[in-house]
């Protein structure tokens, strides 16, 4: 029989495994939660050009650190007369204290949730600005329409993922709440139900293991960050190489800190920006579904 405490001395080699085991459990949960807060610094924040904005003649606009969270000195500091995070993952209590500040422009509901038209409308009507934001929502629809005209993705379904061909045991799913998989929507895809079922459950992104890489299996099309390396480190994947994706080659990398790579999360600016490419990457992909 063992004490629990600090004078334990009568340890079976059972518990000595278990407490190992959980040792190695935290610090694998310590590094999922650490490469998941540098997923994010990759996926959301971009490099600047600071060369072409002297090409233009503009004036540096005033940046941010948020590593260690929201630089609430240096905005009060700026005196906005309003703050725009319809897109974003404010807390309540950071509301608040920017509320303090000026006016703010939240998400209506969940973190990270919010569609590009509806980021637009919001944006748009707190700066007084609401039938010119609707104006802009009308004309983006119209260029997505020309643009997928003859794109061929009815009936084929997309997703986007994080992938890491350096480390393949597990992948991100972005789900259909994330508007880089909804924009694929937007762009004519069906959404897949593995996407559908985790946006239902509120969360932006969903990790699966290469052991449930079947899961994935309704996914005729393969949208990810990352290079040219990723697809023949999936196909030669004993697990990731058994979907239908994966053997089609249907699998379209849009890079990874780069300006494409930024442009295919949805917003005003990088929507026209990044149509003409996007959809002839994916039309690519979609033509090798079998």
């Amino acid at each position: 029989m063992s004490v629990v405490g600090a004078q334990e001395t009568d340890v079976t080699v059972f518990e000595k495994a278990m407490r190992i085991r959980q040792t190695a459990l935290a610090q694998a949960h310590q590094a999922v939660i650490e490469d998941r807060v540098a997923r994010a610094a990759r996926t959301r924040t971009h490099q600047l050009d600071l060369d072409q904005l002297d090409e233009l003649g503009a004036d540096l606009p005033t940046l941010y650190d948020t590593t260690d969270g929201i630089d609430f000195e240096g905005i009060s500091d700026t005196t906005p007369d309003i703050i725009l995070a319809a897109q974003s993952g404010l807390t309540a209590d950071d509301y608040s204290t920017l509320s303090d500040i000026a006016p703010v422009v939240a998400y209506p509901d969940i973190p990270w949730f919010t569609p590009w038209r509806e980021q637009i409308t919001l944006n748009a009507t707190g700066l007084g600005l609401k039938a010119e934001g609707e104006a802009l929502v009308s004309d983006l629809e119209a260029q997505i329409a020309d643009a997928t005209d003859d794109a061929g993705f009815a009936g084929k379904t997309a997703a986007f993922f994080y992938m890491n061909p350096a480390d393949l045991s597990t992948v991100s799913l972005y789900t259909s709440g994330d508007s880089r998989t909804a924009f694929l929507g937007d762009l004519g895809f069906d959404e897949p139900k593995v996407a559908a079922d985790a946006a239902a459950s509120g969360t932006f992104y969903l990790d699966f293991s290469a052991e449930n890489a079947d899961q994935l299996a309704d996914v005729d099309v393969i949208v990810t960050y990352g290079d040219e390396t990723l697809l023949p480190a999936l196909q030669a994947d004993a697990l990731w190489s058994t979907l239908p994706a994966v053997q089609a080659g249907a699998v379209v990398a849009v890079g990874e800190g780069d300006a494409y790579s930024a442009a295919v999360s949805p917003t005003a600016l990088s929507i026209p920006w990044v149509l003409d490419q996007y959809v002839g990457d994916l039309k690519e992909a979609a033509a090798k579904v079998q």
